[in-house]
């Protein structure tokens, strides 16, 4: 399929791939509207009659108190729906977390759900203070839907004397189609467990996962042995050989999906892992095993992707068995939460999940989308980025006397770049000090510069630092106040000795802006990573789905060369080696981050228009001029110290810089000045 044709099927938003507004979505249950002062916990299923049945909780409060289970209907593919039906009303009780499954060899669909009196709060339950247990329920229908046995406590059978809460799903179950246990029926649940090391409402307690299961078409029920530590909130999917993968809520700090593995049906799991790429912040998600498409059996995942609140609904593609997940389409970009994705029978995604404006939970929406808009592999993403040509700046951070950031003078620094022609700024690099900032301080930067983006003048984040979950929380910053992209050197600390290390490490901070394009950082000369950049580009384009390029810092033009070829010159390779500018223009490099341009833009873009025009007299005298320009500021403690006291000498006072690097005397500056001078180039500042 031609790009162009893609390009039909989808919205881009900033130049990234986001799902229609025009999408056939349609809201189920809002606040404040109904019976019900708020609706919660997403769930629907596909029955084998094409029926999509959408479940959720009518709620009084919060997780405890006056809950109902409610259903609503739909024949046509989530089109249309039938009215508010109530399910189980236990009049002030608590009734909820609805986890349907259905035997396709019967056509009964199983309804698991809990309950607990609507005077006791979680932490009572956990802590075995309340008034009555918390326990799970079961029911059933055999008339797709339409009707529901009354709920019958299975207690005895599926939960622990030992346990507190207890919670199932939320979302679906399955039944097994491969394998020594074909047919059986397994429903995800969870609960929580004394643990003299938990830290669960303040000690001594702890969440664990479980399965449920039947072998007898529902008839009798077991419950699996516990998946722990600090997991809860689970869904399920059958992968290769009938084996089975549960994919878990984490509260372990790992700001990522817990997973196990069992290989006999869900009797028992693995110990847990840590699926770094499937970034969350503590929330619930689904996960399905969507069936072939295009000869690939294929797997789903949605959560809110990010590390740290609820928001970016998105969606995942695994090819691979869960193994690795790839093409995030992004559903809602604001504030959402809880997830329910189902196959519909017209071959179509269904994803019905919480969202709103100003918290997760304004509302409950039901999505119908194309799998093709979702499951296309790997070349949806590569070059749907606009490349940035050019010169673009990396600005030195403005500080006061006291050694604050001062946010005031970007304004005019702004200006003076937009004057000079640049193409942007890549902000809190190496030349801005980043790692000398905190997150706090970058974001402000960041939202300052922001204010000066324009078509022509784009801002580039820098979120590199030594941790993961700070760099992930400044890219999804960046992305919601509106930056032109990230990007982020490699793992500094601990240095990875595989270089897919590095694209995993990168794919978890791009994942945290699915909606803007990610530049890999490569300048060993700081980072001692000196990996093949050639590699990370086919490495990271299939795994990275908003990867768009490199920043180049390297001296090494023959891998610069290679890299510039890979997909027909596709990629956004930003040369960063001011020094060499002249033989990577000559190679054909067209895009440039650099220190140097912020107070020789206009030398540089003259020296360009004077190659493109084949001057090539002109090219060298101008290439003479920078290049003693740069030498004279090396010699003044290097580029950051040296090019920052320069800046000063363009009206823009940008300061000293942070120890521990040097602080440059009058008496040097007015040097410098002096030799610059000398220079006799009204191109330089």
């Amino acid at each position: 399929m031609s790009l162009f044709i893609l390009s039909l099927l989808i919205y881009l938003s900033n130049n990234i791939y986001e799902i229609p507004v025009n999408v056939n979505q349609t809201v189920l249950w809002k606040q404040g509207e109904g019976k019900y002062k708020n609706y919660r916990i997403p769930s629907i299923i596909t029955t084998k009659n094409g029926t999509v049945l959408a479940f959720c909780e009518g709620r009084e409060a919060g997780d405890t108190g006056n809950i109902d289970v409610l259903i609503k209907r739909s024949y046509d593919n989530g089109k249309t729906w039938s009215k508010s039906r109530v399910v189980w009303d236990d009049k002030f009780n608590t009734c909820g977390n609805p986890t349907p499954v259905q035997d396709e060899t019967t056509g009964r669909i199983w309804l698991f759900m809990t309950w607990n009196n609507g005077k006791d709060d979680e932490t009572q339950i956990i802590k075995k203070t309340s008034i009555s247990e918390r326990v799970p329920y079961l029911s059933y229908s055999d008339d797709d839907g339409l009707t529901w046995s009354k709920p019958k406590n299975i207690a005895d059978c599926c939960s622990n004397d030992e346990w507190g809460w207890y919670a199932t799903g939320p979302g679906i179950g399955i039944q097994i189609k491969n394998g020594s246990h074909k047919g059986r029926l397994i429903v995800p649940a969870n609960h929580s467990y004394d643990d003299k090391n938990g830290n669960i409402r303040n000690g001594p307690y702890n969440y664990g996962a479980h399965s449920i299961y039947s072998d007898d078409n529902g008839e009798t029920w077991s419950i699996s042995e516990s998946i722990k530590p600090g997991c809860n909130e689970s869904q399920l999917v059958e992968i290769a050989d009938g084996n089975l993968l549960i994919n878990m809520r984490s509260y372990n700090d790992k700001n990522s999906r817990a997973i196990a593995v069992s290989n006999n049906g869900g009797s028992s799991w693995s110990e847990i892992k840590h699926d770094l790429s499937l970034v969350e912040s503590k929330c619930q998600a689904s996960i399905i095993n969507y069936g072939l498409y295009n000869g690939n059996n294929i797997h789903l995942f949605s959560n809110p992707s990010v590390p740290n609140g609820r928001s970016n609904m998105t969606v995942k593609v695994s090819y691979d068995d869960c193994k690795t997940w790839a093409n995030s389409v992004l559903i809602y970009p604001g504030p959402a939460a809880y997830s329910c994705l189902s196959r519909l029978a017209n071959g179509n995604i269904g994803i019905f999940y919480e969202r709103g404006v100003k918290h997760p939970y304004e509302e409950l929406v039901f999505l119908s989308i194309s799998p093709k808009m979702i499951i296309l592999k790997n070349n949806l993403y590569w070059g749907m980025f606009k490349k940035i040509k050019g010169l673009i700046a990396a600005p030195y951070t403005p500080m006061k006397s006291s050694g604050e950031i001062d946010l005031n003078k970007i304004s005019s620094y702004a200006k003076k770049l937009k004057k000079d022609s640049l193409s942007g700024v890549f902000i809190c690099g190496t030349t801005g000090e980043g790692m000398f900032l905190t997150n706090d301080e970058r974001k402000k930067i960041a939202e300052e510069w922001v204010k000066y983006q324009s078509e022509d003048f784009k801002i580039i984040v820098h979120v590199g630092t030594t941790s993961v979950v700070q760099s992930s929380d400044l890219a999804n910053h960046a992305q919601k106040i509106g930056a032109f992209g990230t990007s982020s050197i490699g793992p500094v600390f601990l240095k990875p000795n595989d270089i897919n290390d590095v694209v995993d490490f990168c794919k978890i901070i791009a994942d945290s802006a699915p909606k803007i394009p990610f530049y890999y950082y490569h300048i060993p000369s700081v980072t001692g990573l000196n990996f093949s950049m050639s590699e990370m580009i086919n490495f990271s384009k299939s795994k990275i789905e908003n990867f768009a390029g490199i920043k180049f810092t390297h001296n090494d033009l023959v891998e610069l060369k290679d890299c510039l070829k890979i997909d027909n010159g596709k990629w956004n390779i930003f040369f960063g080696q001011d020094e060499l500018f002249l033989s990577a223009l000559s190679l054909g490099v067209d895009s440039f981050v650099g220190s140097n341009y912020n107070y020789m833009g206009l030398l540089f873009n003259s020296i360009i228009e004077s190659h493109r025009n084949k001057k090539i007299d002109d090219v060298m005298s101008k290439s003479i001029v920078a290049l003693e320009s740069i030498s004279l500021v090396l010699k003044y403690y290097g580029p950051i110290v040296g090019g920052k006291q320069v800046m000063k000498l363009t009206g823009i006072d940008c300061g000293y810089c942070r120890s521990p690097l040097k602080k440059i005397s009058e008496k040097q500056i007015k040097e410098l000045e002096k030799s610059l001078r000398k220079l006799k180039s009204n191109l330089i500042f």
